[in-house]
């Protein structure tokens, strides 16, 4: 009798096999950790070993085969088993043989179905037993959710996709796209069972594009070099000069209180992501492109004379003392044009008793005549003057002399002999610009001194002038000067510069032989043939003052209010101006304007512009007035009726001259002495007449510090048309 074995169940008992449903899950490889088994899907491998020991179950019993699950048959349609046990046996193997048969075939089906949607490909069938770690799978219960574990490794649901974004908007926005991507592939996803590692790369990619923090782009395209991707956020790695969250603001460098102005030396632009450093007008930047060095464009020599290279500009200069001026274009030079043109005829027979200014003599004779010769002069005189000295005449021994001069505009005597010394003046002013006959004569007991052939003075004088010896009276004259140190023994101090001429001279009766000669040679000897009133600057030099404009209460106050007279004969020179040292805190001046015809009355302060008037009746015949008032608070220049005040952008020149007046200060009329290129706009001689008052007090060239000696104190010459209607 056969004895069956029952492996795992007791004799004579039947264990029907589980149903499909309750089988134990299968075991599939994780992806993320080689070797270890998971639960939950079935893999085909496994699918296959079931169902094989299944069939191998089958054969211990009959209750096993009729459940068999690879063939189930049941219990109404199994045939009638003889109770001979060799019939027994022969039915058995019958029937096995049948379920072998059917085993064999769904072997096959399985086999060839797995082979073309499940199994492994024909790279990986090595590697058929070798089970990979799924992501994170390491106390994975512990760690936060894994998008490659939860959604890519198996399907997850929305309160996976939750646990794995852990925020509301980005579970919202992923998980409508991730069942999108499962759409897309559904053959891939839910026909076969399974998603493993090996699964297609464009499902991978799919699902993680969706969470990807960076796709779309949220950094700004222009700041951004980097998009780092983050669970739930991402992080915009910004450019050089960008800034914010999506690196979408531009950093303002030119206005990081770190680095003052983007270490720009002058000018800082800021542009998108970055900003860079220009330099003013006249300056080059150098290879740090932020600094900023001048140009020096007179090493170009781009002025036709002077120039003066400065700060981001430079200047072209004439030498305005050699009569030029600088052209529009304001870089060469052209003589400075007269727009007035005036009579300077002169006459050799008319001598100019003003040639020095220093008052030597511009004559000296001597004379050596018998003992019986008296004192005499007679000439004809015009000035308009008012004080001077005409002529001075002393014995050999010079222990006595006699003076002939002018003091407010009238005639005046003094002299000394043995007997004592004298001063008389009198008689009616000559000082009208007209001609006038003056005689002295020295008579037995008096001096007679007659205008127009009409006595004026008779002074007694019991003795001669001049005491004769062995047996002749020598005589030296001095014409419109006084010999060296004479000056401390007059008994009445006077000054001894006139500005006046005379002609037709008859010294001690002897006419005008020897003189007239002396004086043809010498063109400075030479007087205008026609003068008016005023004073005459010929644009060759200037005459010094040394004026004191504090207020006598206060020397901290000052003022400077002038009052000018002008007629300028040329449209271009320095009227009045303020020196200290080498600089020109104020200056006074006419130039040519831009338009024709026409002239500006400027002020500078060294130099810069701080007034200006424009007028068309300057070069004319007739005079102009001009005005100047200047103190620490205002500045206001005045011309033909206009007035022009300094403004506030000025208020710091006017400070500069504040405080140059606090110092000794020089005032110069019709020009300026040298002083450095630069220092001032204008260096040209005044050409034409002026007059000047200065604080209400009338300028006398003949009391100036020093005056060129062609200035005229008090002899204008007429307009050259003038002149014509004067002879017609």
């Amino acid at each position: 009798m056969l004895h069956e074995k029952h492996s795992g169940m007791f004799p004579g008992s039947v264990h029907p096999p589980p149903p499909y449903h309750s089988l134990p899950p299968l075991i599939t490889p994780s992806p993320s950790s080689p070797g270890r088994l998971e639960s939950g899907t079935r893999s085909p491998a496994a699918a296959v070993l079931l169902f094989h020991r299944s069939c191998r179950h089958t054969t211990n019993s009959e209750a096993l085969l009729t459940k068999a699950t690879c063939l189930p048959i049941s219990r109404q349609h199994q045939p009638h088993v003889p109770g001979n046990p060799l019939q027994l046996l022969f039915v058995r193997m019958r029937l096995l043989g049948r379920r072998c048969v059917a085993f064999h075939t769904c072997l096959v089906v399985v086999i060839a179905l797995s082979e073309a949607r499940t199994f492994l490909s024909q790279q990986y069938a090595s590697e058929f037993l070798v089970r990979k770690r799924r992501a994170n799978s390491f106390m994975e219960e512990s760690k936060k959710g894994n998008l490659e574990r939860e959604c890519i490794e198996e399907l997850c649901n929305k309160e996976e996709a939750r646990e794995i974004f852990e925020n509301n908007p980005e579970t919202e926005y992923f998980y409508p796209k991730y069942l999108s991507c499962l759409g897309s592939h559904r053959a891939e996803i839910f026909k076969l069972t399974p998603v493993i590692p090996d699964s297609p790369p464009d499902l991978r990619a799919c699902v993680k594009e969706i969470s990807n923090q960076c796709s779309p782009l949220p950094c700004n395209e222009d700041g951004y070099t980097e998009c780092i991707d983050g669970q739930a956020r991402y992080t915009c790695v910004c450019k050089p000069g960008w800034q914010g969250e999506r690196c979408e603001e531009d950093i303002n460098e030119c206005e990081d209180p770190a680095n003052k102005n983007g270490g720009c030396s002058h000018s800082c632009t800021n542009v998108p992501g970055s900003y860079h450093c220009s330099c003013d007008n006249g300056y080059y930047i150098l290879p740090n492109k932020q600094d900023c060095k001048d140009v020096d464009e007179c090493a170009e020599n781009i002025c036709a004379q002077e120039c003066v290279n400065s700060p981001g500009s430079y200047a072209c200069y004439c030498d305005g003392k050699k009569g030029f001026k600088l052209s529009k274009d304001r870089k060469h030079c052209e003589t400075v044009p007269v727009c007035v043109p005036l009579n300077l005829e002169k006459y050799d027979e008319l001598l100019y008793l003003a040639e020095q200014f220093i008052a030597i003599p511009v004559l000296y004779l001597r004379f050596k005549l018998p003992e019986v010769t008296r004192f005499s002069a007679e000439f004809d005189f015009r000035t308009y003057d008012t004080e001077g000295l005409i002529l001075y005449a002393e014995s050999s021994n010079s222990t006595a002399w006699f003076l002939l001069g002018l003091r407010d505009g009238k005639i005046e005597i003094q002299f000394k002999n043995e007997l004592g010394t004298k001063v008389t003046s009198g008689g009616k002013a000559i000082n009208d610009g007209l001609w006038h006959i003056v005689s002295v004569e020295e008579l037995e007991h008096s001096i007679s001194v007659k205008i127009a052939k009409e006595a004026v003075m008779n002074i007694n004088s019991p003795r001669n002038l001049f005491k004769p010896s062995n047996g002749f009276l020598e005589t030296k004259v001095y014409i419109a000067g006084l010999p060296r140190k004479v000056s401390d023994t007059l008994i009445k101090p006077l000054n001894p510069r006139l500005d006046g001429c005379i002609r037709a001279w008859n010294l001690m009766n002897q006419g005008n032989s020897g003189i007239k000669e002396v004086i043809q040679k010498k063109q400075s000897k030479h007087c205008l043939v026609t003068v008016e009133k005023g004073s005459y600057y010929p644009g060759t030099g200037m005459a010094e003052f040394h004026i004191n404009y504090n207020n006598l209460t206060n020397d901290k106050e000052w003022l400077i209010n002038i009052t000018l007279t002008i007629r300028p004969s040329t449209g271009t020179g320095v009227m009045f101006a303020l020196v200290s040292g080498k600089t020109v805190p104020l200056a006074l001046s006419i130039v040519d304007s831009n338009s024709p015809n026409s002239q500006e009355i400027i002020v500078t302060i060294e130099n810069v512009i701080v007034a200006r008037l424009e007028s068309e009746r300057l070069c004319t015949s007739k005079r102009t007035l001009l005005g100047l008032r200047a103190n620490k608070q205002l500045l206001e220049l005045t011309a033909d009726s206009q007035t022009h005040s300094i403004n506030s952008e000025q208020e710091q020149q006017l400070s500069i001259l504040d405080q140059v007046m606090k110092g000794p200060i020089v005032t110069y009329l019709g020009g300026i002495p040298d002083v450095p290129v630069g220092a001032t706009l204008l260096t040209a001689f005044y050409n034409g007449c002026m007059e000047v008052k200065v604080n209400e007090v009338q300028l006398d060239l003949d009391e100036a510090f020093s005056k060129h000696n062609d200035i005229r104190s008090h002899s204008c010459p007429l307009i050259a048309n003038e002149m014509n209607e004067f002879l017609n």
